[in-house]
């Protein structure tokens, strides 16, 4: 969605379609799922590797207000 400042056509929706080429790698692969007892320290690593086309840094971070207080993000730079 668009938002416009056109009285008319305030809200516009918009598609887009195209190839998309995969600009990192990820492992693990599959969908992670955190399952643990209440209070239980869950440690989960994902390794994030940028595609030689498309290089890139992981600078910084956002977590939701909700996450804050109960996740903990270490970034770690390999190579």
């Amino acid at each position: 969605m668009i938002s416009t400042n056109e009285p008319m056509n305030s809200m516009l929706k918009v598609m887009i379609s195209g190839r998309i080429n995969d600009f990192a790698h990820f492992d693990p692969k599959k969908i992670i799922i955190l399952r643990g007892a209440a209070n239980e320290k869950i440690t989960l690593s994902v390794t994030i590797t940028p595609d030689k086309k498309y290089p890139f840094s992981i600078t910084n971070y956002e977590l939701d207000d909700a996450l804050k207080n109960l996740v903990t993000v270490h970034l770690e730079k390999k190579n």
